[in-house]
């Protein structure tokens, strides 16, 4: 039996060149193009061996590779990072957490580079030019660049501003699964982020608060002017506050944010306006907000 490789890059070109080579090797090949269709095709079944870009839509390869430690601690398969922009991380490589780094760059140089990795991994000290010890593989010399690092600095910047943010902040994408989740929420929801990455968010509610929540994401879905609809739960025996907005990305609507608070002393939540009241309510399939999303 062949062995399995997953590839998770957003990039086409990369991917359909990284999937053919390792055909030629005589691996199965399983693609993704972000980091959530990754955990799903993780999930469909064994894996030999995985490759991430570490820069990806949706979810990035460092949650991503967080999320495979912290389900999957015992995994024996290889994790290689193939990115631009390694070079301008190498100070967070303990933080990413691959086992190899390989650098992207020119192809031929890149596929044997890679070549002698897979060598070294088959067959310890087969290889003449790759040394496990040192995990950064370049293909070529490779600098780093300022441009990156702005964008690295940037995304870096907008992390930190997400889970700092003094309120729980549930990012859901269009399936109703949820994409990231921050600190505060996790706190409240009383989860880590493995167990609340990729879930669908209605199952975080008691069965019979499900329905006021899928009514208020659909009201803000289909009316646009519906900018957002607040209600309050009971989670974990505690009062909470949740704002249920639309997010949109380029125009159209990609999934939704969903603010958590504790409710204070003498709050008085505006809550359930609207929720529900829409006309129309045959998107339910279509925004996958089916009752079967209740359950866990």
């Amino acid at each position: 039996m062949p062995k399995r490789v997953l590839i998770v890059d957003n990039d086409f070109f990369y991917c359909n060149f990284l999937s053919q080579f390792l055909e030629k090797k005589g691996y199965e090949v399983v693609k993704a193009y972000d980091g959530k269709e990754g955990i799903q095709k993780l999930e469909e079944g064994p894996i030999d061996l995985l490759l991430v870009e570490i820069v990806l839509p949706k979810m990035d390869g460092r949650q991503f590779i967080e999320y495979l430690r912290s389900k999957y601690p015992d995994s024996p398969f290889p994790v290689i990072a193939v990115s631009g922009t390694i070079m301008e991380r190498l100070d967070d490589l303990a933080v990413i957490g691959a086992d190899y780094y390989l650098v992207k760059g020119p192809l031929d140089k890149m596929e044997y580079k890679l070549n002698e990795l897979l060598k070294e991994l088959e067959n310890p000290g087969s290889s003449t030019l790759i040394n496990l010890k040192n995990r950064v593989i370049e293909p070529c010399d490779v600098f780093p660049r300022r441009e990156a690092l702005g964008l690295i600095n940037s995304l870096d910047f907008e992390r930190a501003i997400f889970d700092a943010i003094g309120v729980g902040i549930l990012v859901v994408d269009e399936d109703s699964r949820v994409l990231k989740v921050n600190d505060f929420a996790l706190k409240i929801l009383g989860k880590n982020s493995t167990e609340a990455i990729n879930r669908p968010v209605v199952s975080f509610f008691l069965p019979e608060d499900a329905p006021r929540l899928i009514a208020a994401l659909r009201d803000v879905a289909v009316n646009r002017d519906q900018r957002k609809v607040s209600l309050s739960f009971r989670i974990n025996s505690r009062e909470i506050f949740a704002h249920v907005s639309s997010f949109e990305f380029k125009e159209e609507m990609t999934g939704w944010i969903i603010a958590l608070a504790e409710a204070q002393v003498g709050d008085q939540p505006g809550a359930d306006k609207s929720a529900g009241k829409t006309q129309g309510m045959s998107r339910k399939d279509e925004l996958g907000l089916g009752e079967e999303h209740v359950q866990n």
